[in-house]
């Protein structure tokens, strides 16, 4: 089979580099530009800043740098993100490989060691409910306990799949797809093969 690779949206690491330069253009207003944000008061005769406009002007420092910083981070990253475009999962032949290792870094977990893939979503945003990818396996231990964008309950693997550029639910048909091609292979049926999963959840 030919891999199914998932990346990143481009629209949305486009979106978040504007977003940064955005807040960069802000930034710059604040601290020297000043075309919509309002001035250190200064006195009028001499252009010097009053007592009340170097207040005014060490806040606006503050709020300046603070901006700069997070539009410096927003257009390094979706700069990054638009031009390097690493994969984030790919659904290969012998198993899925998953970028939950650190920045850059995938792990790939088996066809043999999942036992079955869901999507669900993030219960802690009730406004806009992130995608999760859930994929439960039989062995947690050869993977990281602390994975990047994900986490662990029990052994089920809950990878953050907001902003990608295929839903995680046609992921999971696709990963479903492989899993029972992988499981065919072996010999066994994907009936089968489930509910001897099922029945060894039960065990533990």
């Amino acid at each position: 089979m030919n891999p199914i690779v998932v990346r990143k949206s481009l629209t949305r690491q486009l979106l978040l580099a504007a977003c940064g330069v955005l807040l960069l253009l802000a930034a710059a207003d604040v601290a020297v530009v000043h075309l919509l944000s309002s001035p250190p008061e200064a006195d009028a005769a001499s252009g010097a800043l009053t007592p009340t406009g170097r207040t005014q002007q060490r806040s606006d420092m503050l709020w300046a740098a603070l901006l700069g910083v997070v539009g410096g981070a927003l257009v390094v990253g979706g700069g990054a993100g638009a031009m390097r475009r690493l994969p984030v999962a790919v659904v290969g032949e012998d198993g899925l490989e998953l970028r939950v290792a650190g920045p850059g870094r995938t792990v790939t977990i088996p066809w043999g060691n999942i036992r079955w893939l869901h999507t669900g979503s993030d219960g802690d945003d009730e406004l806009v409910p992130t995608p999760v990818l859930l994929v439960h396996v039989t062995d947690p231990s050869p993977y990281p306990q602390e994975p990047w964008s994900a986490a662990w309950d029990g052994a089920t693997l809950m990878m953050d799949a907001g902003g990608w550029d295929m839903a995680a639910s046609d992921v999971v048909i696709h990963a479903n797809v492989a899993l029972a091609d992988w499981r065919r292979r072996q010999g066994g049926t994907p009936d089968s093969t489930m509910a001897a999963g099922m029945a060894g959840d039960g065990d533990e």
